[in-house]
């Protein structure tokens, strides 16, 4: 349930109401009506069910227990104050604070009716958390144009104006947030400065414009350069990379020649074209020993020999020129060129 912000009106004239403890929302009467008046609700009676349920929660959290302390209280509930507060379960009397209370809650004829405020008017912050004093503050006078008159009003954030602009580390006032930024300033300012900032301070200034000085700044990565540079399989260095890549080519340059290497490099050199020697151990294209004119050549004294058997003549005018072709008959070819070369 969302937070309702309900401000309490105090008539001294109104003979028929009776203030029993500056809180907003303490009279459930009074909250009752300002929802019928004022709020937009199709079902009343989940409403308010709900709403009732959310203020005993938080009541049962605000009674403290016999022969204990305010302190030991703030301690025992701070854990379940903060779940309700993340659950966004918001109560219409503890608004922005838990105020400490004592005795018991009871319903009566549909009337709820609260603890009573403890008299050390003891809180704790919902939103630092932390034990405050919460004060009585004075009322505000507002004229209320239903009755015609001046009355005087009393809003949640009233009580809580005195803790948000002096004490609390999440306030909601101007105040408090100047206060959170002069200390967040201050803080800087007294840093301690950095081991390069004491030495230069530490130098005699020589007229050098802050553009020139290169004041010393540590980074992570400084730490790692040289095992980056002289260890690392994944370095992030220039030198690093450099470095693997003249292994790898190293390697590769002592990696152990193929059989068919060896066996090749063991026959003597007879001037055969390296398009020509077939020293893959799988399929590969080569270089066509013909150029394009014997190709022609070759392709015109063919068509004229079986110009007589239109079948050939048409297999052979489709024959186009390649220049890179992988050989049908490469196994073949390997054995007879080791052969060869071994005879000889």
């Amino acid at each position: 349930m969302s937070c309702l912000i309900i401000p309490t009106i105090i008539d001294k004239k109104a003979k028929s109401q009776k203030l029993i403890n500056n809180r907003p929302g303490y009279d459930m009467k009074y909250v009752n009506s300002y929802i019928l008046n004022y709020y937009g609700i199709n079902d009343y009676q989940q409403f308010f069910e709900e709403l009732f349920e959310t203020e005993r929660e938080y009541d049962t959290l605000s009674v403290i227990q016999p022969n204990e302390t305010p302190q030991q209280w703030a301690l025992r509930v701070r854990i379940p104050l903060q779940k309700l507060v993340s659950e966004r379960k918001r109560s219409v009397y503890h608004v922005h604070a838990l105020f400490l209370a004592f005795g018991k809650g009871k319903f009566v004829d549909h009337d709820y009716y609260r603890p009573r405020i403890h008299k050390t008017r003891m809180a704790i912050c919902l939103d630092c958390m932390k034990l405050i004093q919460v004060n009585d503050v004075k009322l505000k006078k507002k004229f209320h144009h239903t009755r015609g008159r001046y009355i005087e009003i009393l809003e949640p954030k009233d009580l809580m104006q005195e803790h948000w602009d002096h004490d609390c580390n999440k306030p909601k006032t101007r105040d408090g947030s100047a206060r959170i930024i002069q200390n967040v300033w201050r803080r800087f300012q007294e840093r301690v400065p950095s081991n390069a900032r004491l030495a230069w301070n530490f130098l005699a200034n020589d007229n050098t414009l802050d553009d020139m000085k290169f004041l010393e700044i540590l980074e992570p990565k400084d730490l790692m350069q040289e095992h980056w540079d002289h260890d690392c399989n994944k370095p992030k260095t220039r030198d690093g990379s450099a470095r693997i890549i003249q292994n790898v080519w190293r390697q590769f340059q002592e990696r152990v020649p193929s059989n068919a290497r060896l066996a090749w490099n063991s026959l003597a050199n007879d001037n055969t074209p390296d398009d020509m020697k077939f020293l893959g151990l799988t399929r590969r294209e080569v270089k066509n020993s013909q150029t394009r004119e014997q190709f022609n050549q070759w392709r015109t004294k063919w068509i004229e020999l079986y110009k007589n058997n239109p079948m050939m003549c048409s297999s052979i005018i489709n024959r186009q020129y390649k220049e890179y072709y992988i050989p049908d008959n490469w196994i073949e070819c390997k054995k007879s060129q080791l052969q060869i070369r071994f005879q000889k």
